[in-house]
């Protein structure tokens, strides 16, 4: 039986179907306070564009910001670009990517990369409470290739940030944290931008692809499966790896790989895909159970206790 951190209830997962949106576009009537309505004209304006993410319901937005926290770590933690060459190279020419186009993960010191990434996301979503903010955050995006840490972008709000990233990762280069923000606004920017000016619904996107890719793995997983219950990890591991080929978004095949590493004693392979598990479902107690497994394992007790926490929390609500 899989030695199991105490106070974590488990639940069975079942992904959720992708609720069916309605794309808008905002109309154009001579009026730069216009309602969007993404169905009948493309907006005209970055403004508009930021008028029409306000129009959309809590529930829409919130939808959106957790496609964009899956995908804004997605070259580093999934193996998927969705950045451009250019962005590429600029996170290679600060460190944070390697020439291979990934993060090598060797101690647990390396996961703190994507942890940055994802705080700088959470800021601007905490932030994000008007068009106008909205609006200054798509024009950094803009003209995001031309700025440098010599050259940084002319606003209070950015300087703010970088420092707020300076006192939580003073280990990291400054210009590894300038980039990362730099990279997640350029990330929102184009995310916001898809939506608004061409509707494409990135959210809904990435939700169909991962049932898709789902339904082309049932098989190779369930034979992964048969070898976890027979105790062949090796084995086991080499089926998840052909399907995660597949599905590379699957929390499910990213948890049953990491109890087989967990197993065998890969403690550092355990941890990298457990912390894939609760950046695709950050509300699933198995996903979060395996993470702190994982961290008790490599001897991160205190890291495990806080992470222990969380998962409290989230069997309770």
């Amino acid at each position: 039986s899989d030695r199991r951190p105490p106070l974590i209830m488990e639940k069975k997962y079942s992904s959720s179907t992708a609720s069916s949106q309605k794309s808008s576009r905002v109309k154009n009537k001579g009026k730069k306070t216009a309602s969007p309505d993404v169905s009948s004209k493309k907006v005209i304006t970055q403004m508009e564009a930021a008028v029409g993410w306000f129009k959309l319901s809590l529930v829409e937005r919130e939808e959106h910001f957790k496609t964009m926290r899956v995908r804004v770590v997605a070259p580093f933690l999934f193996g998927q670009p969705f950045y451009s060459n250019a962005w590429r190279n600029v996170a290679k020419d600060a460190g944070i990517l390697d020439a291979s186009d990934e993060v090598s993960f060797k101690q647990t010191n390396d996961l703190l990369v994507v942890d940055m990434f994802l705080e700088a996301l959470h800021a601007i979503k905490a932030d994000l409470n008007n068009e106008f903010l909205l609006d200054h955050i798509m024009g950094i995006g803009e003209q995001s290739e031309r700025h440098s840490i010599s050259n940084p972008p002319e606003s209070s709000w950015f300087t703010m940030n970088i420092t707020k990233l300076a006192d939580s990762y003073p280990g990291f280069r400054s210009k590894v944290r300038f980039s990362a923000l730099l990279l997640v606004i350029k990330h929102v920017s184009d995310h916001v931008k898809a939506l608004m000016f061409d509707s494409r619904n990135l959210s809904l996107e990435h939700k169909q692809s991962c049932e898709k890719n789902e339904e082309h793995t049932s098989r190779i997983k369930a034979d992964g499966n048969t070898g976890f219950v027979a105790a062949d990890y090796e084995k086991a591991i080499g089926f998840y790896n052909n399907a995660l080929r597949l599905s590379p978004f699957s929390a499910i095949l990213y948890s049953n790989r990491c109890i087989c590493f967990l197993r065998l004693s890969k403690t550092m392979k355990a941890l990298v895909d457990g912390r894939r598990c609760i950046v695709l479902l950050p509300d699933w107690e198995r996903g979060q159970h395996r993470y702190v497994q994982a961290l008790l394992d490599s001897g991160n007790v205190d890291m495990a206790k806080e992470a222990n926490e969380r998962a409290r929390k989230i069997s309770k609500t």
